[in-house]
C-alpha cells in the first residue's frame, strides 16, 4: 500500500500540523502552521480601536443634548463635556489595561493626558480648578502601581 504525503490529502484528511488556518492563508509543502503572534503594539491597536467609536458616539450624544437645550442647566458648553468624556474614557481604557489578566501596562502618557482633559472639562463644567484635582493624580498613579505589583504576583 502506498502512502500520500500530507500536502495531497484533502484537507480534512491531513495530519493536525499541516491543516490550513482559517485565515485562507496558503502554506506551501514541507511547512507547519504557526498560530501568529501577537506582539505588544498589536494588542494596543486592538485597544485603541475602542476609544474613537466610543468618542464619536459620546460626542454625538453630548452635541445633541446641547441642540436640544439639555444641557443648558448643567453648566459649561458641549467642547467642556467632550473633554470631560474623552479623559474619562481614556482613563477607563487604562485601567482596564491595569487589571486585565495578561494585559500590557497603562500608558503613563495617555494617563496624564487624560486627567489632562478631565481638570480642563471639569474647569467649566463644576468650577473646579487644577488645584482641588491633583490629588486625584497621585490616587490614580499609585492604584495603578498597586494593581500591576498585585496582578504580577
Amino acid at each position: 500500500m502506498t502512502t500520500i504525503p500530507p500536502n495531497e490529502l484533502p484537507p480534512n484528511e491531513r495530519p493536525a500540523e499541516a491543516a490550513a488556518p482559517v485565515s485562507g492563508e496558503v502554506i506551501r509543502p514541507g511547512e507547519t502552521y504557526r498560530e501568529p503572534q501577537f506582539t505588544e503594539r498589536s494588542t494596543r491597536r486592538r485597544s485603541g480601536r475602542l476609544f474613537w467609536p466610543i468618542m464619536l458616539i459620546i460626542a454625538g450624544l453630548v452635541f445633541l443634548a446641547e441642540n436640544t437645550g439639555f444641557l443648558r442647566g448643567f453648566g459649561g458648553d458641549a467642547w467642556d463635556w467632550v473633554l470631560l468624556a474623552a479623559g474619562v474614557v481614556l482613563l477607563g481604557g487604562m485601567l482596564l489595561r491595569a487589571v486585565s489578566p495578561g494585559g500590557e501596562r497603562p500608558s503613563v502618557f495617555l494617563t496624564l493626558v487624560g486627567f489632562g482633559l478631565i481638570v480642563l472639562g471639569a474647569d467649566e463644567i463644576f468650577g473646579y480648578s487644577f488645584d482641588n484635582l491633583w490629588p486625584v493624580i497621585l490616587i490614580f498613579i499609585g492604584a495603578a502601581i498597586l494593581l500591576r505589583n498585585i496582578r504580577s504576583g
